[in-house]
């Protein structure tokens, strides 16, 4: 598949999930989707589904609120994250895990919920031609409790499956950061689907 016919399908795929919420043209928003494009649910079910091995970090930690959705292509840049992580038991699970770099890459997938007791996990991952699909679902209870979650799951991604990666049902706040010059800016936080390219992480 050619990239402008990947990036043609994952608008597709981006515009019907997250109901044009990261849409940098608010005039497409306005457009019904054309005629046989696919959501990303109807993407999801299309494909077939994937066994990636999960490494063992604990699910839930109040320091995953300073982690972003990634992909992690090399040891330099594993060795990067983990110098700012706060999590020891993220930053030991982590370390310990052999990863072979030049053949796969390491997918963190991030979630932030405003109560934890709202069940989180992810459903089996699948694959629909050069897009691998990681779908976040959650279940609410009646009552819900007022603590925040922050979440984050980690998989180890072989680089022949997929060029692309896009996490589905996500969401993460924005927050403030600040340059080296002392600056503040605003992250924009992802909601629903975010792309990230395979081929680039290295």
């Amino acid at each position: 598949m050619s990239l402008t016919n990947f990036r043609s399908r994952f608008a597709a795929i981006a515009l019907a999930a997250a109901g044009c919420a990261l849409s940098a043209a608010p005039a497409a928003c306005q457009a019904p989707p054309g005629e046989g494009e696919l959501s990303a649910s109807e993407r999801f079910e299309a494909g077939y589904g994937v066994m990636l091995t999960r490494l063992p970090i604990p699910h839930r930690a109040s320091g995953y609120q300073h982690l972003d959705t990634q992909v992690v292509g090399s040891r330099t840049a594993l060795n990067k994250l983990l110098d700012g992580a706060r999590d020891r038991d993220f930053v030991d699970a982590l370390s310990a895990a052999r990863i072979d770099f030049d053949r796969s890459a390491l997918l963190l997938v991030r979630h932030t919920e405003g109560s934890g007791s709202v069940r989180v996990w992810v459903e089996t991952p699948r694959v629909d031609g050069e897009l691998l699909i990681v779908k976040v679902s959650q279940q609410a209870p009646e009552l819900l409790t007022a603590d925040m979650a922050y979440y984050c799951f980690a998989y180890v991604v072989p680089r022949r499956l997929a060029s692309h990666v896009a996490v589905v049902g996500s969401r993460t706040p924005a927050k403030e950061v600040f340059d080296d010059d002392g600056r503040r800016r605003i992250e924009r936080s992802h909601n629903r689907v975010i792309e990230l390219n395979l081929e680039a992480a290295r």
